[in-house]
């Protein structure tokens, strides 16, 4: 509603290699991702929130990252210079930390933000595991990480996970998705 597919699709009209996916009656996060995902064949796939909470001058060195051989670049908070900033209350980070803590335990992959909704990544990890991934939840990237990581490690290969710190900002604009709902669905 706020003219933004209008101005996509009118890039799209000049740039063949941009284009509106318009979902009607489907929500959620994660099958939006994996929807985006599915309908590129660029060799690296980035993944940001539209209300502006992440830091898109990262994005140029997410890139450098993977194009020199990391296969998933995740844009972190809470690594190095990296900080939640004003993009979270106090509340939410004490859950995001904890969410960081019981992946990491029930999972065994150790980020430091693996709760992460900004990051980007190489082609081949997408189609290594986009039939497995869970439509629902808006955690994706732990889902590509965990999936990712098994897929590997049936073949004897290691995925190469980067972080780099970037600071989150407060919204721009719409609401947190976060409820008892989706702390459910994380668990489960």
């Amino acid at each position: 509603p706020d003219g933004t597919s209008d101005l996509v699709k009118e890039m799209g009209r000049q740039h063949g290699n941009v284009r509106c996916i318009h979902r009607i009656g489907r929500r959620g996060l994660s099958s939006a991702c994996i929807e985006g995902m599915s309908a590129t064949a660029a060799p690296f796939i980035a993944v940001i929130d539209a209300d502006l909470q992440h830091d898109e001058a990262v994005l140029p060195e997410m890139y450098r990252r993977a194009v020199a051989g990391d296969d998933i670049v995740v844009g972190s908070r809470y690594v190095g210079a990296g900080s939640a900033g004003d993009g979270l209350s106090s509340a939410r980070e004490t859950g995001s930390r904890l969410a960081t803590r019981l992946s990491a335990l029930l999972t065994g992959v150790t980020l430091s933000d693996p709760m992460s909704g900004f990051f980007l990544m190489r082609r081949e990890v997408v189609d290594e595991v986009i039939p497995t991934l869970s439509r629902e939840g808006f955690k994706i990237l732990l889902d590509i990480i965990v999936s990712a990581t098994r897929f590997r490690h049936r073949q004897s290969r290691q995925l190469s996970i980067t972080e780099i710190p970037y600071r989150f900002r407060p919204r721009h604009a719409g609401e947190s998705k976060m409820s008892p709902l989706i702390v459910v669905q994380f668990l489960g």
